[in-house]
């Protein structure tokens, strides 16, 4: 289920880097809450990932940063696990430590879990549901925000030697508060080439590629019309896969529309509508 939607063929999103203010808290955050271990260490820069798995958040530590702050940038990121065994795991787990927990959903297509790291980012913990069960609808797909049923999911669960999330965890997508609802529709449909799959009311919208049900959310629910310099934002930048065969396309039509990609030691980077950097990624 995992490869189907992120596999090498697919553009998505693959790693995310977080200022953090407190970088030993937040170590011990992603240690104790998710069970990541500490898979490259270079300069302020802390590469986390699962055991045997691939990093999937890069903590950088800079004390200078404003935090507990809801304005544009990061609204959560997406940990997608491979199984409900692993979600009702990871739920048993958590709610064993004193971090904070803020709900759980039913979004027909996923069922999904929201926490907090102990900077006030977003992260949301899900498993996809088979896609054969996606309603689709004028061409959109159908998600929800229902009750999830905490003591059924609890059934599920299997903790028998638990050390943490599975090596098979990866970022399942971004969501992101914006400014401009049509500039960043423009931003990551046009321009890179996201396909919309759901507007949400009039303040959300949902893009991926190859029919997923989102790999980027957007939506402009922060009411505060006086964001935070880029350069104080939580979310420093992320990564894309771009597939190979589509790389060169993907460059020249970025060009083609005026944007700037940067090229620093063969990897093109650009900025997104809240100031994030994007390495672009083959």
């Amino acid at each position: 289920m995992l490869s189907k939607y992120h596999n090498d063929d697919i553009m998505h999103i693959k790693k995310i880097y977080l200022r953090v203010k407190d970088i030993k808290a937040m170590l011990k955050y992603y240690k104790e809450a998710f069970g990541f271990v500490l898979l490259k260490e270079d300069f302020n820069n802390y590469h986390l990932g699962p055991k045997d798995g691939s990093v999937l958040i890069t903590l950088i530590d800079d004390p200078s940063i404003e935090t507990h702050q809801t304005t544009y940038g990061l609204y959560h990121l997406a940990l997608l696990l491979p199984s409900v065994k692993d979600l009702a795991n990871f739920l048993v787990h958590y709610r064993k430590t004193s971090y904070r927990f803020v709900g759980a959903s039913d979004h027909h297509v996923s069922m999904a879990l929201y926490v907090e790291d102990v900077e006030g980012n977003g992260i949301e913990v899900y498993v996809d549901r088979p896609s054969k069960e996606w309603l689709i609808k004028d061409n959109e797909v159908h998600m929800a925000t229902l009750p999830l049923d905490l003591n059924i999911l609890i059934r599920e669960a299997n903790m028998d030697d638990y050390t943490g999330l599975p090596k098979e965890t990866i970022i399942g997508h971004l969501h992101l508060h914006v400014y401009s609802l049509t500039n960043s529709e423009c931003f990551f449909g046009e321009l890179l080439g996201f396909k919309k799959t759901l507007r949400y009311g009039k303040d959300a919208l949902f893009l991926s590629d190859a029919s997923y049900h989102h790999h980027i959310g957007i939506n402009t629910w922060v009411k505060d019309r006086n964001p935070k310099l880029p350069d104080k934002n939580q979310l420093l930048g992320y990564t894309l896969h771009v597939p190979k065969d589509k790389f060169n396309d993907f460059i020249d039509r970025l060009s083609s529309k005026g944007v700037n990609t940067m090229n620093a030691e063969n990897m093109y980077y650009l900025y997104d509508p809240n100031g994030a950097f994007i390495f672009i990624e083959k």
